[in-house]
């Protein structure tokens, strides 16, 4: 077999779980990796390499543009989900990100989430924006299915019924991301300049190949661009305010534990408007900056393919005004410090006060996420290796 023929019969996978599950359920993610390689192997005759590691993938530090280019490759996203997973910001933004890549490209079956605890919450009317993303897809649940045994026949039914989930997710893909490419030779047709190779004959006659989208995607850029101003504004000054109002509640009972304790109910009843305030303008605004930052690799990503200088000068033009938008992300993040230490308080005291204090921290917590993310773009230019 040829280098080529040998890499094209190579399916890439990325399991995605926190290190404390895998100790809490006796190695489950070195259970499936064993058993998902092995079975796709005898059912397909393809190897599926699993990987457990940012590095060991060969995405290391850059490793948001390189989730863009693997969803190109057809690399499959399994998320080992359970309610400590979500609080995991390395778990949150991975997923995040290969969703919101896959999703512009059409190809979301990449993402197989199995949930292993916590599903009775994928029901609940969670604004998470991470726990929505799982809830919407096609996830297999393992909850009750791991504690029977690997050697269970609950077990093995399950695994065979994840890997036929592999195997259409994966053929899919690659049909849509094949014709794809072949969009992309029209797309480079119209702007006469030399398009990427692609063997046409790839394509299966009844799809008729599909757009590329790099148009689309750039209105759907602009348009994202537009509301980011107005966004960010109002993330930060409802932020501003909650800060505000909960610092002058707790002011006056600091150093009194059993004062503070006694005020819990009053504090609550204060701070409840300003934290659904925060709560929803926050996660608004991480959604925002999730859909732009999948934007903007996939454009990068597309525009590599062509010699346009007109294009990355419109990119550049269009990168510039959302860096701009986000003018005051820096103050944000102290204010957010100081917002998590009357929070820590709070967690000691009532109950109506976590409760009225957990929307905003919903809010909260997508700000710095967000605000995170954006501190990668100064490194995103048009025309950069994808």
């Amino acid at each position: 077999m040829t280098n080529s023929a040998a890499e094209t019969n190579v399916v890439r996978c990325f399991l995605s779980y926190s290190r404390d599950d895998n100790t809490a359920m006796r190695g489950i993610a070195d259970q499936l990796k064993a058993s998902l390689t092995g079975l796709y192997r005898a059912k397909t005759g393809r190897e599926l390499e699993i990987f457990v590691d940012r590095d060991n993938i060969g995405w290391g530090e850059d490793w948001r543009n390189k989730i863009a280019s693997s969803i190109r490759q057809a690399t499959v996203f399994i998320p080992l989900v359970t309610m400590n997973y979500f609080n995991r910001p390395a778990c949150r933004d991975e997923l995040i990100a290969f969703y919101e890549s896959a999703r512009i490209v059409g190809v979301t079956d990449l993402v197989l989430p199995i949930v292993l605890a916590g599903s009775r919450t994928l029901a609940d009317q969670n604004a998470r924006d991470e726990v929505k993303i799982v809830e919407s897809l096609n996830y297999k649940n393992f909850e009750r299915i791991w504690i029977r045994g690997y050697d269970s026949p609950e077990w093995l039914t399950a695994v065979d019924d994840l890997v036929e989930s592999l195997i259409k997710a994966i053929e899919a893909a690659e049909q849509t991301l094949v014709a794809m490419e072949v969009g992309s030779v029209a797309a480079a047709s119209d702007l006469g300049v030399s398009p990427p190779s692609v063997d046409v004959d790839q394509v299966p006659l009844e799809d008729g190949g599909a757009e590329l989208g790099l148009f689309d995607v750039l209105e759907s850029l602009n348009d994202a661009g537009s509301a980011l101003p107005l966004a960010t504004e109002r993330a930060l000054e409802d932020l501003r305010v909650f800060a505000e109002v909960v610092g002058e509640s707790f002011s006056d009972h600091v150093g009194n534990g059993a004062d503070l304790q006694k005020a819990g109910p009053m504090i609550a009843a204060r701070v409840t408007a300003p934290a659904a305030t925060v709560g929803e303008s926050g996660v608004a605004f991480g959604r925002l900056i999730s859909r732009i930052d999948a934007e903007l690799r996939f454009f990068v990503g597309e525009l590599n393919s062509f010699d346009v200088p007109e294009l990355h000068a419109t990119f550049e033009v269009q990168l510039n005004r959302i860096r701009e938008s986000l003018e005051g992300g820096d103050a944000a993040v102290e204010t957010i410090r100081q917002v998590r230490t009357y929070i820590k308080l709070a967690q000691s005291m009532s109950l109506s006060l976590r409760k009225s204090l957990a929307p905003a921290l919903l809010g909260i917590t997508a700000i710095e996420n967000a605000l995170n993310t954006t501190l990668t773009w100064k490194n995103i230019r048009a025309g950069q290796a994808g």
